[in-house]
């Protein structure tokens, strides 16, 4: 008797069970939305560089050494603070002649030596100015220019908002269509934060005669793309 009423107590779940109707999921609505902002930059990374050459390596050395301490004493004379420049690569290589006879190894011709500069310049009003005062001094590859913006969180910010704002309204003229309404968030992702990536500048890569820089060169910053998106699911409502 005890048996029996231990099988019947253990079947009555599962017959319960089996009788109560299916939950259905929620219906969810997933999203997504993309803001993008246009900053000025407010910062500017510029390389130049000095490069010599010499029949020697001590010469092609103490030439190029000559040169930079013209160029870094004229950069700071344009306005940029000593901790605004700093030493980025240095190169001393043998150049070897071009035409060899026979199997006759390779010969050395000479050496050159280059060295480079990176100068930050937070008043892009100056960045023409340092680039004549250096060219004019003996530098005689201007590389590249990047433009930055310093702190570009507050602009990320407003991209944020753009994206939420967007998907917010694309979510409703779906729900809409769908005779729904739009619920309670169930989840919110926005993107990993990147920032903007520095706008490039090309320019000349050798020997710049002077001559050629007698007119004040013109720099144009433009302006640098933030970007951000989100991804929300919604809860759908009849």
């Amino acid at each position: 008797m005890k048996r029996a009423i231990a099988l019947f107590l253990l079947l009555v779940p599962a017959v319960l069970a089996a009788q109560a109707p299916a939950v259905e999921p929620p219906r969810t609505l997933t999203v997504s939305g993309q803001g993008t902002v246009e900053r000025a930059p407010d910062l500017a990374l510029m390389v130049l560089a000095v490069e010599s050459e010499a029949p020697s390596a001590r010469d092609a050395a103490r030439a190029n050494a000559a040169k930079m301490d013209r160029v870094l004493g004229a950069v700071r004379k344009a306005g940029i603070a000593a901790d605004k420049i700093r030493t980025v690569g240095y190169e001393l290589q043998p150049m070897y002649a071009q035409q060899r006879q026979g199997d006759e190894p390779p010969r050395i011709a000479g050496y050159r030596a280059v060295n480079r500069l990176q100068v930050t310049i937070d008043d892009l009003d100056r960045v023409g100015p340092a680039l004549d005062a250096a060219i004019e001094a003996g530098a005689n590859r201007a590389e590249n220019l990047y433009f930055q913006i310093k702190d570009p969180s507050a602009a990320r910010l407003e991209a944020l908002q753009q994206a939420t704002a967007r998907a917010r309204r694309e979510a409703e003229a779906v729900a809409r269509a769908a005779n729904a309404r739009l619920g309670p968030i169930q989840s919110l992702q926005t993107d990993g934060y990147t920032p903007p990536s520095p706008r490039p500048m090309e320019m000349f890569a050798r020997a710049v005669a002077v001559d050629a820089m007698a007119m004040k060169t013109p720099v144009e910053a433009g302006t640098l793309t933030v970007t951000a998106s989100v991804t929300i699911v919604y809860l759908l409502r009849d």
